[in-house]
């Protein structure tokens, strides 16, 4: 697949998680209007290149990871190359059961996904300056595994990166690094209401929050989406701007920023808060 290829697969993301998300439902009028039905095909449509997806996890917490994978029937399928999709979960959202709908409808679009783990499952046990090393050992080991024959070929030259909150701040930085940690670089990096990054948040983040990566690592040819809600009240729309400022700071040509708004005028609302992008809650 192409860069053109993987912005629709970007657009697609983008879409679902503008369809998705605990929503606020109450009475109304007959009249009321109501959303638009997901469409049968294009970017975030229904219409799904694979039926089904095989889940393996391996190794252990923070270190360890999920490989999700489109199941394939036919043998061009199995000797084809897959665009590479790394997934960064929010702050203590190690269970990928919490995004499994979002991972789901990117892997029967046609795409392997990794999942690091990053953190245990007590997260305060360890310090946000060790998530990126640790997210960074476990997706080196899964694209080991993913070079045998056990697993889809994954295309490293067609790689997107995209994480939530915590997850979002470890997408950007991950960007910055790769090509200095020998990990591929992406074509496609899509923070979503990152936060939780030092000197970015309010709060104790503010302190001992996750370094930020430097924009001007982040290669210039690479598409950056990022997206901010409108009544996130967890980390707000400053982080996420203050990642878009600092690639168009640092010359970035291909960075956009993203607000999705609440809208209330039908039912049920659709509410552009933090926990949008968990579908299935």
């Amino acid at each position: 697949m192409n860069r053109a290829c993987m912005l629709r697969i970007t657009i697609a993301l983008l879409f679902l998680l503008s369809l998705s998300g605990p929503q606020s439902v109450h009475m109304s009028a007959a009249d009321t209007p109501s959303p638009p039905d997901q469409p049968v095909a294009g970017p975030g449509g229904a219409d799904r290149i694979f039926d089904s997806v095989s889940a393996t996890r391996y190794g252990s917490r923070p270190t360890g990871y999920w490989i999700f994978e489109p199941v394939v029937e036919s043998e061009v399928d199995r000797q084809s190359a897959f665009p590479l999709v790394i997934f960064f979960h929010g702050f203590s959202a190690v269970d990928p059961q919490t995004y499994l709908e979002w991972i789901e409808h990117i892997v029967t679009g046609g795409a392997i996904v990794v999942y690091p783990d990053y953190q245990t499952l007590n997260p305060l046990t360890l310090r946000p300056s060790e998530y990126l090393d640790n997210a960074l050992e476990g997706i080196a080991d899964a694209l080991e595994r993913l070079s045998t024959t056990d697993h889809l070929q994954a295309d490293l030259t067609n790689v997107a990166v995209v994480g939530h909150s915590a997850g979002g701040v470890l997408a950007f930085n991950y960007a910055a690094v790769a090509a200095d940690v020998g990990l591929p670089e992406p074509s496609v990096v899509m923070p979503v209401q990152p936060g939780g990054c030092r000197g970015c948040d309010a709060g104790i983040s503010s302190l001992v929050g996750m370094p930020l990566g430097e924009a001007a690592m982040v290669k210039q040819d690479t598409l950056v989406l990022v997206i901010v809600s409108e009544d996130d009240s967890i980390v707000g729309t400053g982080p996420g701007a203050q990642i878009w400022t600092s690639l168009v700071e640092a010359g970035h040509p291909n960075a956009d920023l993203i607000l999705i708004r609440t809208d209330r005028h039908g039912d049920p609302n659709l509410v552009s808060d933090h926990f949008m992008p968990m579908t299935g809650l």
